[in-house]
């Protein structure tokens, strides 16, 4: 019943609006400041890409393609990483895909895609498109940790300042037994 009813939407919106475009289904995605301290349940997410326990307070956080949120015990939503869509970070500060030291709420990551926590309890953030792994520190400064240069992965990036070397679309991050990030 559903599918024939906004197979009617779609068809009578094209006979009487053949340029308008119409939402049938989801909800648009929107700035952080509707995500963050909202009921979770209501929350206007993208996909899901990674989830983790904090080591701090238990709680799960994840993550879509352009925040960091933590599952509050009221059921609210705590933006802890990201700008969101609207405030571009990298427009109004050239330079800011690899910043020297920025706070988390600022960060305008363009294509998050992996997330881990150290032992010292930092995040680590990938940003597929941006090339780059970030940390958050438990104070909220972000730093570069990876990426961003212009050093071919390989021999040539091989033993030289992880910053230097271009990682075409970091995805999943994890920490081996010794302390490494491999990404």
């Amino acid at each position: 019943m559903r599918k024939s009813v906004a197979s009617i939407v779609m068809f009578l919106g094209a006979l009487g609006h053949a340029q308008s475009i119409f939402t049938v289904a989801g909800i648009p995605y929107t700035h952080r400041n509707d995500v963050d301290s909202q009921p979770a349940l209501s929350a206007q997410l993208g996909a899901v890409y990674g989830l983790l326990i904090d080591k701090i307070t238990g709680r799960l956080i994840f993550n879509d393609e352009l925040l960091v949120l933590r599952l509050e015990p009221d059921g609210t939503l705590l933006a802890l990483a990201g700008a969101g869509p609207i405030f571009n970070f990298r427009a109004q500060y050239p330079g800011s895909g690899t910043p020297g030291s920025t706070l988390a709420s600022t960060l305008n990551v363009e294509v998050l895609r992996g997330m881990t926590q150290d032992a010292a309890e930092a995040l680590y953030l990938s940003d597929a498109d941006a090339g780059c792994v970030y940390r958050v520190a438990p104070d909220g400064t972000v730093t570069t940790f990876a990426g961003g240069g212009t050093r071919a992965p390989g021999l040539e990036s091989d033993g030289g300042p992880a910053t230097a070397a271009r990682l075409p679309s970091p995805r999943g991050l994890v920490f081996d037994s010794k302390g490494n990030l491999d990404i």
